[in-house]
């Protein structure tokens, strides 16, 4: 079990360890379910998984953690650039359980460069019109009927 927003550790080598968010239902304690992009320029972790790791390889995992959890409120607005939807995904699905008023905005360099969108998740699938991009944050941010704001990498604020 993990908390929604919550990141394990992969120690893939000794001398590779990453940081990757849990996207999967935070009940099942079966498996964990992670977004890896595949940075052809970044520092070898996420090649190593995409490249080295295949169904059932056993990896040392530290955690879960969480520095980005999702407080209780009647509204919310996500903001998501990329593979940051990763953390958004469990929260979706818990606003939309618990009845939130909840909107997504989902940016990315390109519709083809934004996760999850082709294998969208079911809050998303079933309230399509609460989902928004391209990513305009002005926008955003003059709407003062949705909060607090979330933005992945570890902050969350009123606006």
């Amino acid at each position: 079990m993990f908390v929604r927003g919550a990141h394990v550790d992969l120690e893939l080598r000794p001398d590779l360890v990453r940081q990757y968010s849990l996207c999967g239902d935070p009940t099942d304690r079966t498996r964990w379910r992670l977004g890896v992009l595949r940075e052809p320029d970044g520092r070898g972790g996420s090649a190593f998984v995409h490249d080295e790791l295949a169904e059932g390889t056993k990896v040392r995992a530290r955690g879960p953690r969480n520095h980005f959890a999702l407080a209780g409120a009647p509204r919310r607005l996500f903001i998501a650039g990329g593979i940051g939807i990763t953390p958004i995904l469990p929260m979706l699905a818990a606003a939309d359980a618990a009845g939130s008023d909840w909107r997504l905005v989902h940016g990315g360099r390109t519709r083809a460069s934004m996760a999850f969108l082709a294998r969208a998740d079911r809050p998303v699938r079933a309230h399509p019109h609460r989902v928004a991009g391209p990513l305009d944050p002005a926008h955003h941010r003059r709407r003062r009927d949705h909060r607090p704001l979330v933005v992945p990498g570890g902050h969350v604020r009123d606006l």
